[in-house]
């Protein structure tokens, strides 16, 4: 009886959203209907405060909420440029279908080969040495994609990719001679659900939401799921004592960072301590007081200086660390050169599953790890090279169920009727 009400009333929901386009618009209109919701797919943030997006039926309004001037129009090409909507910059969406795009980071990289909007990107605006992806090398060396190596040192930036929308970190001294510069700092958040929930923010522009609201619920999910099993595990189990940084070349200094941070989480939510440092760059004495007793040492630097090259010249120093002398270092190049910054915020559950699977020492799945190596008995890794037809990126997460979930079937009925009143919900406030 309770399943046919649910049933029933998603019918119900669903006939009255009948003014709704039937997904986001993949090209520019053709014709322009006002009484139409163009965007049945919408994103909105839960876990970031940075960033907004406000939805009317023909264009939606983005908001960097660190930038109050940076406010965005996105209006359908095809359709009216709308007024009255405050100073904002306007620009004919989805950008796929105008011109393309430029980008200045690795870190926006699979962001967009996930949502398979990479092959419209037209330009990397600044050095691509450190880029990852094969699929996106390949891509530069075949000349669809315009690289600017000099970008940051004056270098001019060609007529071609000055008019396209341009991904860029705020306060990059070019963005003066861009028309569509969109400011990205996820880089200012101190989680990892608010990281990776920028995936959405870019989707905006591609109107690729309903793609990325499963990306990243799928992330969260298996998120949540690892932590729990996790921490289930090690709740009657000494917590491993664990530290996060590397030696800076640039301060001449032990650099290991205060919480709350990223890192802080992945540590905790695996049930483990992350010891805090508060007291900013640290010396020789000053860190080995800090990180002696600590049983793993998860190493910060995600290019040069690698681990192995510290330690040739600081042996005497972290040959006193306890995680040293128990080959428990691990670094981030498991899969290769400079994945850390691409991969990670997309795949922050991934991660997660590789710290986990290093605290608990046994492992909470078949998992194997895909960033984190041990610097003693593992190779560096190499990035997979690109497969004609296949796509840009794939996510590696392993599969997760939570420990001591229930698996009858009067359980699945009991979740199924849940997804439907839900989803019914979810569209009666679309329509309402």
């Amino acid at each position: 009886m309770l399943f046919r009400a649910a049933v029933s009333f998603l019918i119900l929901a669903l006939a009255m959203a009948a003014d709704q386009a039937p997904e986001n618009p993949t090209g520019c209109l053709t014709e322009v209907d006002l009484d139409i919701d163009y965007f049945p797919d919408k994103v909105f943030p839960q876990h970031s405060q940075l960033w907004e997006v406000e939805y009317h039926k023909t264009y939606k309004v983005v908001t960097n909420n660190n930038f109050p001037d940076q406010k965005y129009l996105l209006y359908l090409c095809g359709s009216e440029i709308p007024v009255g909507v405050g100073e904002t910059l306007a620009i004919p969406i989805p950008i796929q279908s105008n011109g393309g795009y430029s980008i200045t980071t690795t870190t926006a990289i699979s962001h967009l080969e996930l949502m398979e909007v990479d092959t419209f990107a037209k330009g990397y605006i600044t050095s691509p040495e450190w880029i990852a992806s094969n699929c996106f090398k390949d891509k530069i060396e075949a000349g669809d994609i315009t690289t600017v190596p000099g970008a940051w040192s004056g270098e001019a930036i060609p007529e071609s990719l000055k008019d396209l929308v341009t991904f860029l970190n705020p306060g990059s001294s070019y963005s003066v001679n861009l028309t569509y510069p969109i400011f990205v700092n996820e880089y200012l958040e101190k989680t990892n659900l608010a990281v990776g929930e920028w995936h959405k923010f870019y989707s905006a522009f591609f109107n690729t939401e309903k793609k990325a609201n499963q990306d990243f619920d799928g992330m969260t999910q298996r998120y949540e799921c690892v932590s729990h099993n996790a921490q289930s595990l090690s709740a009657d189990s000494t917590k491993k004592k664990v530290i996060f940084g590397s030696w800076s070349d640039w301060s001449k200094a032990w650099s290991f960072g205060p919480c709350p941070n990223y890192y802080c989480d992945w540590v905790s939510d695996c049930g483990g301590e992350y010891l805090v440092n508060d007291s900013g760059f640290l010396d020789d004495a000053a860190f080995i007081e800090y990180a002696k007793d600590a049983d793993i040492l998860l190493w910060a630097s995600h290019g040069p200086p690698y681990f192995n090259e510290t330690y040739a010249d600081k042996k005497e120093v972290l040959d006193q660390l306890k995680a040293v002398q128990n080959e428990m270092v691990f670094d981030s190049t498991k899969d290769g050169l400079n994945t850390w910054h691409e991969h990670r915020l997309v795949e922050f559950d991934v991660v997660l599953e590789d710290i986990c699977s290093i605290i608990s020492g046994t492992g909470l799945l078949p998992h194997q790890r895909e960033f984190f190596r041990n610097v003693f008995t593992e190779e560096i890794g190499s990035v997979a090279e690109c497969v004609d037809g296949e796509s840009s990126f794939t996510l590696k997460a392993d599969e997760c169920v939570r420990i001591g979930e229930e698996s009858s079937e009067s359980s699945s009925a009991v979740r199924a009727m849940a997804s439907l009143f839900s989803m019914g919900t979810f569209l009666w406030s679309m329509i309402a």
